[in-house]
């Protein structure tokens, strides 16, 4: 049986590609950002998550002050980084050292709570706009995560 072009093709993508994977794995896995912020908004003192990082409260980052709120419903979301939230109703803006130049990774989680602590409080809206010199890179709305 004769092995058409395509197929040969086709084999060596097949066995380069584990390889091509692991190299990927490798580099990945050795990138440390340069600095690291966790940070817990309208949190006024640190959570410690899964023993393993550290999240702040935001107060010390913020340019302009928000109010925080705590979420009524303490059953809604294990997660103690879900208790508290930061709400504001102008722009506002967060400012972080950065002390050298380099790839920085921001991820951001949005949760929904209602709070009895705040009775205006409207409906959310999330609206993320980075600085000059920088981008975002964003997932569609419905993505999972």
């Amino acid at each position: 049986m004769e092995v058409l072009p395509t197929h040969k093709l086709l084999i060596g993508l097949c066995l380069l590609l584990p390889l091509h994977i692991t190299s990927l794995l490798l580099v990945s896995s050795a990138y440390s950002p340069p600095n690291n912020y966790f940070i817990n908004c309208g949190a006024q003192s640190n959570t410690k998550v899964n023993n393993t990082r550290d999240f702040v409260g935001d107060q010390d980052f913020l340019v302009r002050k928000g109010e925080t709120v705590k979420n009524s419903n303490s059953l809604a979301s294990s997660s103690p980084l879900y208790q508290t939230a930061r709400i504001f109703k102008h722009p506002a803006s967060y400012k972080f050292d950065i002390n050298q130049a380099g790839t920085y990774i921001v991820r951001l989680y949005f949760f929904v709570f209602m709070s009895l602590y705040i009775d205006d409080l409207p409906i959310p809206r999330f609206n993320v706009s980075p600085v000059s010199r920088f981008s975002l890179l964003t997932k569609p709305q419905n993505y999972p995560y």
